[in-house]
C-alpha cells in the first residue's frame, strides 16, 4: 500500500472514530428523560427527530439526541409522540358551569363535583399548561388551585362592570363574595346604587382592586345588550381613564365590547397604541406570561 493511500485511509478511519464518538450516548442520572420524541418549538425551523429531554426540577434542562437515562431515572418513552411546549388560554372562565346550569346543578350536585374535578386535568390532558381567567371569583381560584394537578393560573381579577350592566344587573351587598368590581360611570348615573360612595369607584380604584389580587390583566365590560337590550356600559372616557390606570400598573387591558355601539369607543383606545380585534382590545404592554423556550 503507497504512502498516500494508507494516509487517506488512516484520516477516514480517524473522521469515523470522531463521529462516532459524537453519536455515543451520553447517560444521564437522578432526572426525567422523554426519549425518542419528535420534538416542535417555535425557535425551530424544522422539527427535531429522535429527541431527549431532560427535566429536572420541573424544568427543561437539557435537549439532544444522544441522552440515555441512567438506572435512577425516570424514563418516558416519546416513541411515535410529539412534544411541544405547553400552551396558554388566556381567555378562560374557570368557574363557568358549561351545559349545567343552576337548576341541574341542584338536582345532580355530582355531576357538577364531576366537572369541577375533571377541568383542571382536561386543561393538561389537551396541552395547555397555563391560563388566564377573564372574570375570577376568589373562591373559583382557591378551588382550582387546590386541585392535585392544574396548569398555571393566571387572571384578570374581578372584571370591571357598571351597576345595572352586563353581568351586573343586580349589585349584591358589599359584603357578599360575589360583590362586583365596579366602576362609577357619570354617565349611567340614574342606576348607581345609593348605598356605595362614588368616590370608592373610580377607574384608578377599580384597577388597583384588580392589581392588588394579584391579577396581571384588566378586563373592562362595554355591552349594550348585544344589539337587542339597552344596558348601561361604560364610556369612552372612563374607559380612557382605565387604560391609563392599567399603563401606570404594567396590566394587560382586555375589553369585552361585542356590540357594534361599543366599538368607537375601541377605535379611540386603539389610536393609543392598542391592538383591537372583534370583541375585545388588548393593551400593547409586554405580557408577564412568557412560554419556555425549548
Amino acid at each position: 500500500m503507497s504512502n498516500r493511500l494508507l494516509t487517506r485511509t488512516l484520516s477516514a478511519l480517524i473522521v469515523l472514530s470522531v463521529g462516532s464518538a459524537a453519536q455515543a450516548e451520553r447517560v444521564v442520572d437522578q432526572e426525567i428523560v422523554i426519549g425518542n420524541v419528535t420534538l416542535i418549538s417555535p425557535e425551530r425551523a424544522a422539527p427535531l427527530l429522535h429527541a431527549d429531554v431532560v427535566l429536572r426540577d420541573g424544568r427543561i434542562a437539557e435537549i439532544g439526541t444522544n441522552l440515555a437515562p441512567g438506572p435512577h431515572a425516570r424514563r418516558i418513552d416519546g416513541s411515535g409522540r410529539f412534544l411541544i411546549p405547553g400552551l396558554i388560554d388566556s381567555h378562560v372562565h374557570v368557574g363557568h358551569s358549561a351545559a349545567l346550569d343552576d337548576d341541574a346543578i341542584d338536582a345532580h350536585p355530582e355531576l357538577w363535583a364531576a366537572y369541577r374535578a375533571q377541568v383542571p386535568r382536561a386543561y393538561l390532558a389537551f396541552g395547555f399548561t397555563s391560563i388566564v381567567d377573564l372574570d375570577l371569583a376568589q373562591s373559583d381560584q382557591a378551588w382550582f388551585e387546590g386541585t392535585p394537578l392544574h396548569p398555571r393560573f393566571y387572571s384578570c381579577g374581578r372584571g370591571i362592570k357598571v351597576a345595572g350592566g352586563y353581568m351586573a344587573f343586580n349589585v349584591p351587598p358589599l359584603s357578599s363574595p360575589s360583590f362586583p368590581n365596579l366602576v362609577y360611570e357619570s354617565n349611567e348615573a340614574e342606576h348607581w346604587p345609593k348605598s356605595l360612595s362614588r368616590g370608592d369607584y373610580t377607574p384608578e380604584r377599580a384597577v388597583s382592586r384588580a392589581a392588588d389580587a394579584g391579577a396581571i390583566c384588566v378586563k373592562a365590560f362595554v355591552e349594550s345588550g348585544f344589539g337587542t337590550f339597552h344596558w348601561p356600559n361604560l364610556h369612552t372616557e372612563t374607559l380612557q381613564k382605565i387604560q391609563a390606570a392599567t399603563k401606570e400598573r404594567r396590566l394587560v387591558l382586555m375589553v369585552h365590547a361585542t356590540s357594534v355601539d361599543g366599538w368607537p369607543s375601541m377605535l379611540v383606545l386603539t389610536s393609543s397604541r392598542t391592538v383591537s380585534g372583534f370583541g375585545r382590545a388588548i393593551s400593547a404592554i409586554p405580557c408577564p406570561l412568557q412560554p419556555q423556550a425549548m
